[in-house]
């Protein structure tokens, strides 16, 4: 099944980094947007990069154990407590932010719609299938990915963990077709653009990229021993690779460029990014940027639009200005994300870990965390 018949005790600090450094990539691709730039537009795929690192993560962290006894609803737990406390977070942040607004515009500031689409958004329900993924959960637009996230959660504890290495090939493929559809309608010609826009294949798609670089992260791992043992560059240097790869704006990259990065450029940084040895100056800063990545994923899209609402409400007329916005609100999101992490959720993660997990079966913590 395996290359491997045993599962490291590992955990990769580079990768938490290179975690954080494509969240943070995210982050100022949805910046930049809302003020009407069209830079860093390649940022879309980080998305994709979080993927193929969760299905390497969770292969590494799970596979084996799975294989030895069998599934368990404590791999579930485990993921639920892992990701939904900041899910839930950024619901509740999005739907206060407006509520007020309605409140603002009307003097109301709860309709039924908005209602509607708390709850689809706490339960994970997405609110519209068509059209693309930014529509999903309008509430905080970012937590599509996590929707499927847990869909590939779903698929590896009932049947990905004991399906051949061949046939997640095989899995990978087909999907690879989705994504190629997909990446001609994000990145390809502007009519095709356009077209995207008005088809209810958001959903379809998502499914494509998920399927695909989720498998994708699982045969790295599966194969990492070969991998590892060829003569793959590493070091440091790569999260400039990741940068430049996330850093482009959509016109410059085509759709071939698009399958190029998710299907040899990014597994080529995961798997030589296992080889960077965790220490000097660096490990440091990549344990913040790994513990900062989830909550600042979780978080930016309502925190950004909060703060310039309240800068607006309030009369911080600075902010208006798309420099001065950029100094103040991107240091400022970042800081409360990480805020998040140590005063929300990681001790309530380790109350629910405490109060439902089965100790005899929790994977160490030595091992990681996947995805987020």
């Amino acid at each position: 099944m395996s290359d491997s018949s045993a599962v490291p005790k590992q955990h990769y600090i580079f990768l938490d980094g290179l975690r954080g450094v494509a969240a943070i990539m995210v982050l100022l691709l949805h910046w930049f947007e809302g003020n009407g730039k069209e830079l860093f537009g390649s940022g879309l795929l980080a998305v994709d990069f979080f993927f193929i690192l969760s299905g390497f993560v969770v292969a590494l962290a799970y596979e084996q154990r799975l294989l030895a006894q069998g599934k368990s609803a404590q791999f579930i737990r485990q993921r639920f407590i892992r990701l939904y406390p900041m899910i839930a977070a950024g619901v509740l942040l999005g739907f206060m932010r407006f509520a007020m607004l309605s409140f603002q515009e009307s003097g109301s500031p709860i309709d039924e719609v908005l209602v509607t689409q708390l709850v689809g958004g706490l339960a994970m329900i997405p609110f519209d299938l068509g059209g693309g993924v930014a529509g999903f959960f309008p509430l905080n637009n970012a937590l599509w990915s996590l929707h499927f996230e847990f869909i590939a959660y779903l698929a590896f504890w009932l049947v990905l963990y004991r399906v051949s290495t061949f046939r997640l090939a095989v899995i990978a493929l087909v999907a690879m077709l989705g994504c190629y559809v997909w990446a001609m309608m994000t990145f390809g010609p502007a009519d095709l653009r356009s077209a995207a826009g008005d088809t209810a294949t958001g959903y379809t798609h998502a499914l494509s990229r998920v399927a695909f670089s989720f498998t994708l992260g699982m045969m790295i791992f599966r194969c990492r021993d070969r991998i590892t043992s060829a003569v793959l560059p590493g070091g440091r240097w790569l999260v400039l690779l990741l940068v430049a790869a996330l850093a482009l704006p959509r016109d410059l990259v085509p759709p071939l460029a698009v399958m190029a990065l998710l299907a040899l450029v990014f597994p080529y940084i995961i798997a030589a990014g296992t080889k960077v040895v965790h220490s000097g100056p660096f490990t440091g800063a990549e344990k913040v940027l790994g513990d900062l990545s989830y909550p600042l994923y979780a978080l930016h899209v309502p925190l950004i639009w909060t703060m310039n609402g309240a800068c607006k409400t309030l009369g911080i007329g600075f902010t208006q200005n798309p420099f001065l916005n950029g100094i103040f609100i991107l240091p400022l999101t970042l800081a409360v994300s990480y805020a998040a992490f140590l005063l929300y959720d990681r001790p309530l993660r380790r109350w629910l870990t405490a109060r439902f997990a089965n100790r005899r079966t929790v994977v160490p913590a030595a091992i990681g965390d996947p995805i987020f």
